[in-house]
């Protein structure tokens, strides 16, 4: 996410969602009364009886709803227009923003809460640390690419003769092995000098395969790390082809899924041993934060959106609370077993420091 803009006085923040990730922050942050301001496209009849066309334009809405349909990648958002062409449009009338990755948005709100702008900020921060190696590699040909948000660099390109086996399988492994060596090396030396979230090996053949099960036995830094996409080369469009499938976002979300399961698995666990540092519902937690002891607040994202009037207030300054005592505020999909597992709990659990006598 970019972020190109925060006016205070306007409450109104300008920035670009750029990933899949981006669009999940905006459905948890964009509220029924939101104002949302974009170019759009808005079917427009000229004649009456004609079907019309869509026509490009720049709408202003206010938020009544909001749905993310990650089948498509984008996010719904409907209300009612409040700015926009006066020969196209009636003010008052209904339109729905289908906002995707690239697209430039104002969002404008009464009150920005904290935990909001850090939600966002946490967003654009990511895609700066967004660091993926990308590896095309057949029988004796790879390449190391390092991709950020920003920018595709190869880093190497390796070259090995390889004898089929017909020549003899103990040749033809010891020189796909000493190619692996060297494809290792690279990958190694740059695991120690950045911050690699992801190494996605792709190409044609079941070479891939085994250099993956061949990084993993022998370069501790890339275990857990390591994923396999199919291409139709081992050259550089094998990269352009990988990114075009939409591999790299799919995985990414995938992570965010990881880290909410073992969130929940954390809570599970203490659940089990009876450890008293959990807390259920927004009324134990608040008492938890009084005293600084809420270390991760984990609360659905269904819980979060129906939350409003004073019950939105109350749950807003809990956040406040629990952030200004360097808590963390998680909000959890309800996409996946881990997130539904926490609407059943209530929606609302806590994961404190120390335990908290007395709760209510």
């Amino acid at each position: 996410m970019k972020i190109f803009k925060f006016d205070p006085k306007k409450g109104e923040i300008r920035l670009q969602a750029e990933s899949l990730n981006d669009l999940w922050t905006l459905y948890n942050v964009l509220y029924p009364g939101d104002k949302l301001e974009g170019r759009t496209t808005r079917r427009v009849v000229v004649r009456e009886g004609d079907k019309g066309d869509r026509r490009p334009m720049f709408l202003g809405i206010t938020v009544e709803s909001v749905a993310f349909d990650e089948f498509v990648n984008r996010l719904r958002v409907k209300g009612q227009i409040y700015q926009g062409p006066d020969d196209f449009v009636s003010m008052g009338s209904f339109h729905t923003f289908n906002v995707e990755p690239g697209d430039e948005l104002s969002i404008i709100k009464d009150v920005w809460y904290d935990h909001l702008i850090q939600r966002l900020k946490k967003s654009a921060d990511a895609a700066k640390l967004f660091q993926v190696l990308i590896i095309p590699i057949d029988s004796g040909d790879g390449i190391v690419a390092l991709l950020s948000t920003y920018s595709q660099t190869i880093i190497a390109r390796v070259h090995e003769n390889i004898s089929g086996k017909r020549f003899g399988k103990a040749a033809w492994e010891q020189e796909l092995e000493h190619f692996f060596v060297q494809m290792a090396k690279v990958v190694e030396e740059n695991l120690a000098k950045y911050e690699i979230r992801l190494i996605l090996i792709v190409g044609p053949g079941f070479t891939k395969e085994k250099f993956a099960e061949y990084l993993q036995n022998h370069v501790a830094a890339a275990r857990d790390k390591v994923k396999l996409e199919s291409a139709t080369s081992a050259e550089e469009s094998a990269i352009y082809e990988a990114l075009r499938k939409g591999t790299l976002q799919s995985l990414l979300q995938d992570q965010r899924v990881v880290y909410e399961t073992d969130l929940m698995e954390e809570v599970m666990r203490r659940i089990g041993k009876d450890q008293p540092t959990v807390t259920f519902g927004i009324s134990e937690a608040k008492q938890a934060a009084q005293y600084g002891a809420v270390e991760k607040f984990l609360i659905s994202d269904v819980k979060f959106r129906e939350c409003q009037g004073d019950d939105r207030q109350n749950l807003e300054e809990l956040l406040h609370n629990i952030e200004n005592g360097n808590g963390k505020v998680e909000i959890v999909s309800s996409l996946h077993p881990a997130g539904e597992q926490l609407l059943k709990l209530g929606g609302f659990i806590g994961l404190l420091r120390f335990k908290v006598d007395n709760k209510t």
